[in-house]
């Protein structure tokens, strides 16, 4: 077996209106994920960083939609947005701080709703339909 086809696997699936086929690939090479968030032991806030030094990018990568969300055992849940964020290959220097905790009162009942809400709004002007891809 050649490195192109070493570990995939794929499979096809019917919903009854129209066929679907997926592939799942094993591949040998190892990319790191393009934002990194850590939390500063001093500060306690989370820092984001750009990890886009090896991708062949022309221009800097836009995430115009960004949640911070704490979920706690009984399903209480916290959540608040963040601001934009362009990556470029200059990774290093953070380019967000945010708090990394909510406060107790944070964790309101219906914040799962708002945050369903939240999401929805966002999803839809990217073609992404919460009726064919399940239950949000």
């Amino acid at each position: 077996m050649d490195g192109a086809t070493r570990g995939a696997v794929g499979f096809g699936a019917d919903d009854r209106r129209r066929k679907r086929k997926f592939l799942f690939y094993r591949g040998v090479a190892h990319i790191d994920a393009p934002l990194r968030v850590s939390r500063d032991a001093l500060s306690g806030e989370l820092q984001f960083r750009s990890q886009l030094a090896e991708m062949p990018l022309d221009r800097p990568l836009r995430i115009d939609s960004l949640w911070l969300v704490d979920i706690r055992p009984g399903g209480k849940i916290a959540f608040r947005p963040l601001p934009a964020l362009s990556l470029d290959h200059a990774a290093g220097k953070p380019l967000m701080r945010t708090p990394a905790d909510f406060a107790p009162a944070d964790f309101a009942p219906g914040n799962l709703d708002k945050l369903k809400a939240t999401l929805r709004s966002h999803w839809r002007p990217t073609g992404f339909s919460t009726t064919r891809h399940g239950r949000y």
